[in-house]
């Protein structure tokens, strides 16, 4: 992209580094009796953009990005006196994903009029989500839903497409409450102002 505003859009798959088996784990290390451990990703995440460029190398973004939901069900044999505390363990143990608005610094290095290397560092403002629910052996559901502000990154090729018109391939990172999501995403970028 050259200098001046720019709108756009990007669909991509979000995954975190936790598995069933990770969860049973940490939920037992705590002292819980849990079985039939299921972990749903709804990892389909998309997000839309508005930004400027300040010249061919530097620019700024915002956009509203949703990372998908993370959820698990279980089988816990646990005393009721217990369930609440084996909510909590499980809500740390949870890694969030959830919407939220992003803001960037855009680093863009162009190799020739329709090839370039750009790279993002930003701020997330996320409601971290998710959910987990006891289905078998003791009854309870407990969501998470915090504002908070983390840290977000990526990486990735620009290709120009006629004048206005660019394709994004990029791969972003975000820290949430510690955990990575890593987010691979194809996008497109519409440019309003230069000679892009």
């Amino acid at each position: 992209m050259e200098e001046g505003f720019y709108v756009g859009g990007a669909i991509g798959d979000a995954s975190s580094d936790i598995n069933a088996a990770q969860f049973t784990r940490g939920l037992t290390d705590g002292g819980f009796d849990v079985s039939d451990v299921s972990l749903s990703d709804s990892g389909s995440g998309w997000k839309l953009t508005a930004g400027y460029m300040v010249n061919k190398y530097i620019g700024v973004q915002a956009s509203y990005v949703d990372l998908g939901e993370l959820s698990t069900r279980y089988t816990a044999s646990v005393p009721p006196d217990q369930v609440d505390a084996m909510l909590q363990l499980g809500t740390s143990l949870l890694p969030g994903r959830g919407r939220g608005f992003l803001t960037d610094l855009v680093l863009q290095y162009p190799f020739s009029d329709r090839f370039a290397a750009y790279a993002t560092l930003g701020v997330f403002f996320v409601e971290p989500e998710s959910k987990q629910t006891v289905q078998t052996g003791a009854t309870g559901t407990a969501f998470r839903t915090e504002n908070d502000s983390e840290f977000a990154a990526s990486i990735g090729v620009s290709i120009a497409v006629g004048d206005r018109f660019s394709i994004r391939v990029g791969y972003e990172q975000y820290d949430i409450d510690g955990e990575s999501v890593d987010f691979p995403m194809a996008a497109f970028h519409v440019g309003f102002g230069g000679n892009d």
